[in-house]
């Protein structure tokens, strides 16, 4: 939504990441609002697993956000570029990201969209969560006309069931099953369904088993293929409740991969 900009910040030659939304005349207001929510959901979350949020406004005919601008690229970029990653680099990632998610959850948001190009990762090895253009502030449900009952939103591929029905009433279980699609993807280099279609693909999410880790990457540890499989259950019931309890289940399969290596 929008288009970003590498943009200097002049008051102290920052660089900063500037998404830009043209405000034109027949443009559906719901977009307007849904671009503010970003920058009000943003504004609230300052963790270092995170890309940090600076200042949003209205000029003339444009709404603009600017964000922290990450020297790296899109864990989406390097899965294509590189390939399945290796089990422990995918255990890290899976960590900084649901440390996020914990932060974003202590502020009642939920992101609804994360997948690999809305993570990002430095040349230093940072990792951080981008673009919560999709965030859902609990706090604000009741007053959101932004996604009404039996809707999904998101990116296709990494929805959970719940969300392909009803995006509006989804809780933190949706961000595990997506952070839990986006490692499957790190560890495979697929996606868990092969579909012609967005409409064959969200029924398979809701109907079909994804296949196995270990199917596709054998040499993945078993421990970790698990942990991932779990938080892509389809009852959200069946999934780790928290961001908390994925963090130390992925934490301990690093301490058992590093032991072992």
């Amino acid at each position: 939504m929008g288009k970003v900009y590498r943009a200097l910040r002049l008051e102290d030659q920052q660089k900063v990441a500037l998404k830009i939304l043209e405000i034109e005349e027949n443009m559906d207001k719901k977009m307007i609002q849904r671009f503010r929510r970003e920058a009000l959901a943003e504004g609230k979350l300052n963790h270092p697993n995170i890309v940090r949020f600076y200042d949003f406004g209205v000029v003339e005919s444009y709404c603009y956000l600017a964000m922290e601008y990450v020297e790296g690229a899109t864990l989406l970029d390097i899965i294509v570029e590189h390939g399945p990653m290796e089990p422990l680099m995918v255990v890290n990632v899976g960590i900084k990201v649901a440390r996020a998610l914990e932060h974003a959850h202590a502020h009642r948001i939920i992101h609804r969209d994360i997948k690999p190009s809305n993570i990002m990762i430095s040349h230093r090895g940072e990792v951080k969560l981008a673009d919560f253009g999709l965030a859902k502030s609990l706090e604000e449900a009741e007053l959101s006309v932004l996604t009404t009952t039996g809707v999904g939103i998101g990116t296709p591929a990494y929805m959970s069931p719940e969300q392909i029905l009803n995006a509006r009433d989804v809780d933190i279980r949706a961000d595990i099953y997506s952070l839990s699609v986006t490692l499957y993807v790190a560890l495979t280099g697929y996606r868990p369904f092969s579909a012609k279609s967005a409409s064959e693909y969200l029924n398979l999410i809701l109907h079909a088993k994804p296949v196995p880790v270990r199917k596709l990457r054998p040499e993945v540890p078993e421990e970790l293929a698990r942990i991932v499989e779990r938080g892509m259950a389809k009852k959200a019931e069946d999934r780790f409740q928290t961001p908390t309890e994925l963090r130390e289940a992925l934490v301990n399969c690093g301490k058992n991969l590093v032991r072992k290596s």
